[in-house]
């Protein structure tokens, strides 16, 4: 079942996380759960995906301060509109 199709943020970040915790190396579903995190508003949670996510990939460890800063600034919509 695809829960995002059923607007049920919070089931589908249920189930990434746990997706996450499977697949702890998988910059897929860090980049996907970042994306969850913050359209459902979550700025703390999506940091600290991303800064697994910049554990992972060296290209986008050094957007971390950058990615930290806008969601720190309230424009997490910004940075999914970069996304897209």
């Amino acid at each position: 079942q695809n829960y995002e199709d059923n607007n049920d943020m919070a089931k589908t970040i249920e189930v990434m996380e746990l997706a996450a915790a499977v697949h702890h190396d998988s910059t897929a579903v860090l980049s996907k759960l970042i994306k969850l995190y913050l359209k459902a508003g979550e700025g703390e949670k999506a940091i600290a995906a991303a800064a697994k996510l910049a554990e992972l990939n060296e290209s986008f460890a050094s957007n971390l301060d950058y990615f930290t800063k806008m969601v720190r600034q309230g424009k997490g919509e910004e940075l999914l509109k970069q996304t897209e």
